[in-house]
């Protein structure tokens, strides 16, 4: 259902604010909101409680339009919180953005602001029960002004006690 709440929103964010995000931004976006229910459904399986999400979608109408859904798991087996949150966001570059961008090498953008832009963004933290599992955080996101796209992320592992096997796995499950 919330797949198709966001499909509805990113078929329709051109009449709301003329900006047209392209095929690619889509698509990115349908996997993002994709992977935040796949991830919840396998994190409430691992965890072995009876335990769910509690979702709460949002609505951003601050001179940018977007949507949300942040899902919270809290008090599991396995999971003592765990957050998984997703934002598709449509504005319009401020000078401020725009001149830290451009100051960052980003060709095409107008360091005075004013274009269109798209952003999305699946980010999970991951608090474990037990102290020696570590906590678990990662984020993907995209941004796209006017055609040209930036994609950025990353994960890693907080952990209490260092385990020289947990490392290993993690950086190779992550290659």
């Amino acid at each position: 259902i919330y797949f198709f709440a966001f499909q509805n929103f990113l078929n329709n964010c051109s009449s709301l604010t003329n900006i047209k995000p392209s095929h690619e931004f889509t698509d990115i976006s349908n996997f993002i909101i994709k992977a935040q229910s796949e991830i919840c459904a396998l994190a409430e399986e691992a965890d072995g409680s009876e335990q769910k999400f509690c979702i709460d979608e949002w609505d951003r109408k601050d001179g940018s339009i977007g949507k949300g859904i942040t899902r919270v798991l809290e008090g599991g087996n396995l999971l003592e919180k765990a957050a998984a949150n997703v934002s598709i966001i449509h504005g319009v570059l401020t000078s401020e953005r725009a001149k830290s961008m451009s100051s960052k090498g980003r060709s095409g953008i107008d360091s005075k602001g004013g274009q269109s832009y798209s952003a999305a963004a699946l980010s999970l933290v991951f608090h474990s029960k037990s102290p020696r599992v570590p906590t678990f955080r990662a984020d993907i996101r995209i941004f796209e002004v006017e055609g040209q796209r930036w994609f950025g992320g990353g994960a890693d592992l907080t952990p209490f006690y260092i385990f020289d096997e947990d490392i290993i796995s993690f950086h190779c499950l992550y290659r």
